[in-house]
């Protein structure tokens, strides 16, 4: 009979953090316990009382070594929390920066088509294409442009003869000597203030009588005899006077007078005494190197201008200035109108509507004659947005998009609070990351607006100025990355610097905790609470110059060597120059 052997093995399972454990593994033909049946009649030697009480105790002591190490790390943290962190004022060189991120953009770039509307019929480019200037880009078909145009000169005619009509209006609201002359007849009368006028009612008769004109008829025979220009002398029957005048007019009429003689005319031209006056009978001698000629016919005195005066606008009299046989200067005021409607108002609107009409003219006139579109400077067609034989409703549709890549662009927005810090021609240092790791260009400030604008998106309001950064060699730069850029704002060589985080800011202004020496005078303590200063320092006044993201230029209040405490947050070499924050206490 074969006697059964107890066979175990025992393998090492990896615990994954390099250490191996046992790994149990079955046992062949386990050997039964031969008192297993017996145990289990057998009771327990403690009773539950007693298991209570040794359970109780042993949770009482995982609670007293809990409480006892927690004790421990708060002392710990607190001894760490104590230490004062410091640093020592040295010299070096600071050189603080304007930093950000922007967005490249070619200097030069065009964006063709939005000036013109209809059906795209080829587009002689696709993206990539080098162009030059003068190309040939696309064509578009006329016919909706040249309705457009049509539309829009209709447009404009009316709405030009709408303004003129509003001018007019505005200019009959007042009445006006149309010359030098007098108001020989005054048909309105008892015109008072208030009086509602009409359009189109009679004034009265407004004449020049400062010369008076006189037309008589010659016989044909003296037609080569008589000439513009020559002397004559009026007679006036009426006053048994006579008066110089002038030839002023030869007309080569033909009247025929009941003699049957066929006559010509001649005007002749007056100076007025002040005596004479319309449709005084009046006869002239002309006077000729022949001899003196008499007309055929006597004639009347005329004025020399006379029109008829008429309201040309409706409304009340707002001032009156018309007076039978006063004298008038040209363009002065006889009568003056009020409208109901505000007239500047008026001519307001149909001026903006005569710009409207002006405008849209203009652009479908421009759209026409763009029907074929070329390329206006060198470059590259970055983008086409359309194809051919879409069809382009509306102006300001983009079709294609050249750049020049030769010159490239960032477009930033610096804080307001670092614009005093970036001016024209500033140095910058560009930086992007690429596959093969970050790549580093120069460039300088191109140009600043210093009109603020604020992100709509920031509830806090924040202004910021746009800039643009001209890049000295782009390279293989293309439009649209972001980058980083740094711009130099202020260098100081051999100055006096402590850490930033050194820097404490009280009512009187900025402040340091420096290390208190035996000896040494503090010109400029700060009033800082007792409590607040470290032990073994005292607060002083400093004035701060430039700084860095890590460094701050103290001009005075300290001097090389002092010890000063950190006050915020340092990063591993606390001065960033190899000045090590040193702890003490």
């Amino acid at each position: 009979m074969t006697e059964e052997k107890e066979v175990a093995t025992l393998d090492l399972e990896s615990s994954g953090n390099g250490k191996e454990f046992p790994k149990q593994t079955q046992v062949e033909n386990p050997k039964r316990n031969p008192f297993a049946d017996e145990g289990k009649k057998k009771k327990s030697r403690f009773s539950k009382k007693q298991k209570r009480i040794f359970f109780s105790s042993l949770a009482i002591l995982f609670i007293i070594l809990a409480v006892l190490s927690v004790k421990l790390l708060l002392d710990k943290s607190k001894k760490d929390i104590n230490k004062t962190q410091t640093a020592t004022v040295l010299r070096g060189r600071l050189e603080s920066f304007v930093t950000g991120n922007g967005t490249v953009v070619p200097k030069k770039q065009e964006t063709l088509g939005s000036k013109i509307k209809g059906k795209i019929t080829e587009i002689y480019v696709k993206a990539g294409d080098r162009v030059k200037t003068g190309d040939k880009i696309l064509t578009v078909d006329t016919e909706l442009m040249q309705d457009d145009l049509d539309s829009a000169t209709a447009a404009y005619d009316s709405a030009e003869e709408s303004y003129r009509q509003v001018s007019e209006e505005i200019q009959n609201l007042t009445l006006k000597a149309p010359f030098n002359g007098k108001l020989v007849k005054l048909d309105a009368t008892n015109i008072i203030e208030g009086l509602d006028i009409s359009s189109g009612t009679a004034v009265g008769t407004f004449a020049d009588d400062s010369k008076m004109r006189l037309s008589l008829y010659f016989n044909y025979g003296f037609i080569k005899k008589i000439k513009t220009g020559m002397d004559a002398v009026v007679s006036i029957p009426s006053s048994m006077s006579t008066v110089n005048g002038k030839v002023e007019s030869v007309q080569f009429v033909k009247k025929i007078n009941d003699a049957g003689a066929v006559l010509f005319k001649v005007n002749v031209i007056i100076q007025n005494p002040g005596t004479l006056t319309k449709d005084m009978p009046a006869t002239a001698v002309i006077k000729t190197t022949g001899g003196n000629i008499m007309p055929a016919e006597s004639g009347k005195l005329e004025y020399n201008k006379e029109t008829s005066l008429t309201f040309k606008a409706s409304g009340k009299v707002a001032g009156n200035n018309l007076c039978e046989y006063q004298e008038y200067s040209g363009g002065q005021t006889l009568c003056v109108l009020k409208s109901e409607q505000d007239p500047q108002k008026k001519l307001f609107e149909a001026k903006r509507k005569l710009d409207e009409a002006q405008k849209e003219f203009t652009e479908c006139e421009q759209a026409l004659s763009q029907s074929t579109i070329t390329s206006p400077i060198d470059g590259i067609v970055t983008s086409i947005l359309k194809e051919s034989g879409d069809k382009i409703e509306n102006f300001g549709t983009d079709i294609v998009v050249i750049s020049d890549l030769s010159k490239m662009m960032v477009e930033i927005q610096v804080d307001e609070m670092d614009i005093s810090k970036v001016a024209v021609g500033k140095p910058v240092t560009i930086s992007y990351d690429k596959s093969d790791g970050t790549t580093t260009l120069t460039g300088s400030i191109n140009s600043v607006s210093y009109s603020a604008k604020s992100d709509s998106n920031q509830s806090c309001g924040v202004a910021y100025f746009p800039a643009k950064i001209l890049i000295d060699n782009p390279g293989d730069l293309m439009p649209g990355i972001g980058v980083n850029y740094r711009i130099s704002s202020a260098v100081k060589e051999d100055c006096l610097m402590i850490p930033s985080a050194a820097v404490t800011y009280t009512e009187e202004g900025t402040a340091v905790f420096v290390k208190t020496v035996d000896g040494r005078k503090i010109e400029k303590p700060a009033k800082v609470p007792a409590d607040q200063i470290p032990k073994g320092y005292q607060a002083v006044l400093v004035e701060a110059g430039i700084s860095d993201n890590q460094n701050t230029e103290i001009v005075s209040g300290l001097i090389e060597g002092d010890e000063v405490v950190l006050i915020g947050q340092t990063n591993q070499n606390g001065m960033g120059n190899g000045q090590v924050a040193v702890a003490v206490g």
